[in-house]
């Protein structure tokens, strides 16, 4: 009599597991908890990313965004300038890796 349902529902312009794209960035140029505060609010306000948490003590941010709308560059761009005012690029990297020049 049921029917059960066997082909997943997809929704247009949803992202996939694969999509979804967690990379944690070295932030050496966060001291405060101000700092900590500006370092969410600019992460999350890129489009794509879900979910941005900053760690103070380690230094690192964590950041969960879909792929298809964003990437790592872009994240550290958006902390390049939102922290390093005036100072250049110094203070983010990716995971360790030094980002683009």
């Amino acid at each position: 009599m049921g029917h059960a349902l066997t082909s997943a529902l997809s929704i247009p312009g949803s992202a996939s597991a694969e999509d979804i794209q967690t990379v944690s960035l070295v932030i050496e140029d966060m001291h405060c908890g101000a700092c900590l505060g500006t370092v969410e609010r600019a992460l999350k306000g890129v489009p794509g990313v879900r979910e941005a948490r900053a760690n103070l003590s380690a230094r690192r941010a964590t950041v969960t965004y879909d792929a298809r709308r964003t990437g790592s560059q872009p994240l550290i761009d958006t902390l390049a300038r939102g922290l390093s005012r005036g100072r250049g690029r110094r203070g983010v990297e990716r995971a360790g890796v030094a980002p683009r020049r």
